[in-house]
């Protein structure tokens, strides 16, 4: 779980609106921010980070997040 400070409101409120259609697909309407961050997040499990066993570490630079080897 990830927390998300509320002056990112743009991102919360499209969280919020995310809805699935009835066959269980996320309707694909204003939703960069959060195909963002799942995105990110997929590539930090990926990586190993959270896991337990950090095989990777993060480093942030001004605009992006990079994993190192461990």
């Amino acid at each position: 779980m990830i927390g998300i400070p509320p002056q990112h409101h743009v991102l919360l409120k499209q969280f919020r609106s995310w809805r699935r259609d009835q066959a269980g697909h996320i309707i694909k309407k204003d939703d960069h921010f959060p195909d963002a961050l799942i995105a990110g997040m997929q590539k930090v499990k990926q990586m190993g980070v959270g896991l337990g066993t950090r095989k990777a570490r993060i480093v942030e630079g001004a605009r992006r997040l990079f994993g190192l080897p461990g």
